[in-house]
Parts: structure tokens; sequence; C-alpha cells
């Protein structure tokens, strides 16, 4: 699904710096229906970037709903979370908007937030979340290779 998003920094040789070691959530299916995943976006210097896209390459049982891309406190990032949104995050939340369209400058701290449900009682998974952005005239790819897994236990 396009929507129009892991632990070491990378650029994907654009402005953008995120984790991409291969982060993985995981939620209980016995709990979580939908679930709120937080990736650390931070533009390094420069001009803004405008995300153009965010997508899963791979994905089982879990849909990505949407994704929104929310200002944060640089010290206290989302990880996970019940969604909708719990009240720990609602000043933040009330400053969000949606990530396709959303431009995010080198002085702001922002999550992309995932908005994923999963489609099968047994659970599944959402792997390899992709941001496409815009930069000074230049579009880039950044493969984060997070993925969200929602099963019936967690190791």
């Amino acid at each position: 699904m396009v929507l129009g998003l892991s632990s070491c920094a990378s650029m994907a040789a654009g402005g953008l710096q995120y984790q991409d070691t291969g982060q993985e959530w995981c939620a209980e299916s016995a709990i979580y229906e939908d679930l709120a995943v937080g990736i650390p976006m931070n533009v390094k210097s420069g001009k803004p970037i405008t995300i153009t896209a965010v997508q899963s390459s791979r994905h089982g049982h879990i849909e990505l709903v949407d994704a929104y891309a929310m200002p944060v406190d640089a010290e206290d990032r989302l990880g996970t979370a019940p969604w909708p949104l719990e009240a720990k995050w609602s000043s933040d939340w009330k400053r969000a908007s949606k990530a396709v369209g959303a431009t995010v400058r080198h002085d702001q701290s922002v999550d992309l937030v995932l908005h994923a449900r999963r489609t099968s009682s047994s659970g599944g998974t959402l792997e390899d979340i992709e941001i496409q952005y815009e930069q000074d005239g230049r579009t880039f790819d950044a493969a984060t290779y997070t993925s969200v897994k929602i099963a019936a236990a967690c190791d």
C-alpha cells in the first residue's frame, strides 16, 4: 500500500536522517487490532524536505492505514503505542499532519507515525517501510527497514 515508513542514522544521499538498522516492533494480537508506530525523522541540514509517499514493500495481514508527520520533543520519541494515540501524546498529535505533503525542517524533531491495522485475527507483518521525499528539487527514496508484527506472542 502506498500512502503517498528502524537504529543507526542514514541519509539515503539526501538530507533525511532516519533509523535504518531493521528496527522491529511487535504487539500482541489479543490486545491490538490497531497500532501506532513512530519512526524518528530528522533533517540533518540544508533545505526542508517534503514527504511525497510512504509505503510498505512487503506486508501480510497488516495494512498501512495512514501515515502522519508529528513534531515531537527530541528526547521523547513515539516508538509504539495503541491507536488512537494515548493522552500522553495529545499536545504533539494536535500539531501532526498527514505525512504526504508534510514539510520537515532541519531544526525540527518529527516522528513519522504509522497507523497499522491487522486484517487477520492471528496477526501479520508490515515490513520495509519506505519514505519518498523531495529536497531542493530532487527526489529521494529512504528505505527504513522498519517492520511491524502483530502476533499471538512477542519474543
